[in-house]
């Protein structure tokens, strides 16, 4: 398990994470199946744009019942 990973590549053998320290960051090689925490930076928000914002205001939600 890594902790605070700033950026994650897919490799042939696994992952290649950069992991965040109070010094800067560790690069570290894992294999599959690997689980991760990532901080804040590791991604970019991307903001709906109108058509979409319109798309989810006429959507039809379901409501399930017992």
């Amino acid at each position: 398990m890594i902790t605070y990973a700033k950026s994650c590549e897919v490799t042939e053998n696994g992952f290649r994470v950069q992991q965040v320290t109070d010094h800067g960051y560790n690069v570290w090689d894992v294999e599959k199946p690997a689980a991760l925490t990532v901080v804040k930076e590791a991604n970019s928000l991307r903001m709906p744009s109108l058509k979409k914002k319109m798309a989810a205001k006429k959507a039809v939600i379901p409501v399930w019942g017992v």
